[in-house]
């Protein structure tokens, strides 16, 4: 592990670190890389005793991963065999049919898994369908004797097998597709939007991103954690070519494919909990296609394979197991009740928190808008007893009585002065009355309005 302070540069590109430019240090091999040199994510090997998925150089990730990258395929089986050639799905690598490819073999078959361009050994190689057909044609052409082989790919693998099979009739015993749910031509928004969702990841989260986007596979499927590290955690995640992933399951005409391959073979497997609309949409596609609810003879070996599974698994294990995952279930169920109660009663405070809130400040602003009124009533008494004693003293100036006999003729009985003094007084008492009902009115109206929401 090589201290920060031993290299100021990346050591791959030779950049020099800075405040924008930040250190990371590579788990293979300790060295410090700036941040697209070991933008490679893995679970490496156990000896190095790390639990989740790390970041590596480019030198540690191939180094380090459980694909031979040497080669561009695996192969079982005699070759003299009728062949399978198996192709991954998005962001996978040959090592994902590790599995299948055993059993395949045993039943009188030849299966190769190949890597697709842009994943695993060919990762430096563009991805389009014209390269994938490119890869696929060069495998059958080496490594079958005869030239024709059965097609067979998942997910993104399933939407090459039917373009080769449409581009390549001759080349094609027939096509196995499993995991298309759908016509990506007409689903290119849902692929732009997960191309930008693994773009816009955050860098730090990638690991777990790496982590959560294999764990989805074994969902419904009992599945040996070595073997899920081995096969999929270990090979590395290539997410970086979504883009060119979206262009190459977005810009063919399946149904036409479909149509194209005439009366060659071809086998839809669509899981229980898969895309249901995708069985009756490749059948209608298909020609001369037929549903058959499971395969003649699955169900016997299913049963066997089950009854072997059991025998070999410990029962108190099984059971311990068992009460483990109902009280976590538990656990999880009374959690999340609780939260609802909690979200729900914290809405409910906070609903009325606002009511309370807003009825004071409806207050505060007839409080405000009274103070106004009472000043400019003020003001306008005090504008009229001005503009009284200005007429009053005109009047004095102009007549040319005596001073005791203007003021007899023009000034008010003290008795008269009073009673408009009162009248005045009574008319600004009443508009204030006015005021506050109105505003009491104002206030109410608000209040009832927030009960109702």
């Amino acid at each position: 592990w090589v201290p920060d302070e031993e290299e100021p540069a990346c050591y791959c590109c030779q950049t020099p670190f800075s405040f924008l430019l930040r250190r990371h240090h590579c788990r293979g091999c300790g060295h410090i890389f700036c941040h697209p040199c070991t933008d490679w994510w893995l679970l490496p090997p156990a000896e190095l005793e790390y639990d989740t998925v790390q970041r590596l150089c480019e030198t540690c990730f191939s180094r380090l991963s459980s694909v031979e990258y040497s080669r561009t395929y695996d192969a079982w089986g005699n070759p003299e065999d009728p062949a399978i050639v198996m192709i991954h799905g998005a962001s996978g690598t040959r090592r994902n049919w590790a599995l299948l490819g055993p059993a395949l073999a045993q039943r009188g078959y030849y299966a190769i898994s190949l890597d697709m361009p842009g994943h695993a050994s060919r990762y430096r190689e563009k991805l389009t369908m014209d390269s994938a057909m490119e890869a696929i044609a060069e495998a059958v052409n080496n490594l079958v004797p005869s030239k024709r082989a059965f097609v067979m790919g998942g997910s993104m693998g399933g939407y090459i097998a039917m373009t080769f099979g449409a581009r390549h009739l001759d080349m094609c015993r027939g096509l196995i597709i499993g995991q298309t749910g759908t016509d990506m031509k007409n689903s290119r928004t849902m692929l732009n939007w997960m191309t930008r969702y693994y773009k816009l990841v955050s860098r730090k989260t990638k690991a777990t991103l790496v982590k959560q986007f294999h764990k989805s596979y074994p969902l419904y499927a009992q599945v040996e954690d070595e073997a899920m590290n081995e096969l999929f955690l270990r090979t590395g995640v290539f997410l970086d070519c979504w883009p060119d992933i979206v262009e190459l399951m977005a810009g063919e005409d399946y149904d036409e494919h479909m149509k194209s391959v005439g009366d060659l073979p071809v086998l839809f497997i669509n899981g229980e909990i898969d895309f249901r609309e995708a069985e009756m949409k490749w059948l209608n596609a298909a020609k001369n296609g037929r549903l058959e609810p499971r395969m003649e003879g699955v169900e016997e070996e299913e049963e066997e394979d089950a009854r072997q599974t059991r025998a070999l698994r410990d029962d108190s294990d099984s059971d311990e197991d068992d009460r483990v995952g109902d009280n976590v279930l538990e656990d999880m169920n009374d959690k999340l009740a609780h939260t609802t109660e909690s979200l729900a009663e914290a809405m409910e405070r906070r609903r009325k928190e606002q009511v309370i809130t807003d009825t004071r400040r409806a207050g505060e602003r007839m409080r405000k808008k009274y103070h106004l009124d009472h000043k400019q009533d003020t003001r306008d008494d005090d504008s009229e007893d001005r503009d009284r004693k200005a007429k009053k003293n005109k009047k004095v100036k102009t007549h040319s009585g005596s001073t005791k006999s203007t003021s007899h003729h023009d000034n008010p009985s003290p008795k008269k002065k009073s009673e408009e003094v009162d009248a005045e007084a009574q008319m600004r008492e009443e508009r204030r009355r006015d005021d506050v009902e109105r505003n009491k009115k104002v206030a109410e109206r608000m209040r009832q309005k927030y009960a109702r929401s």
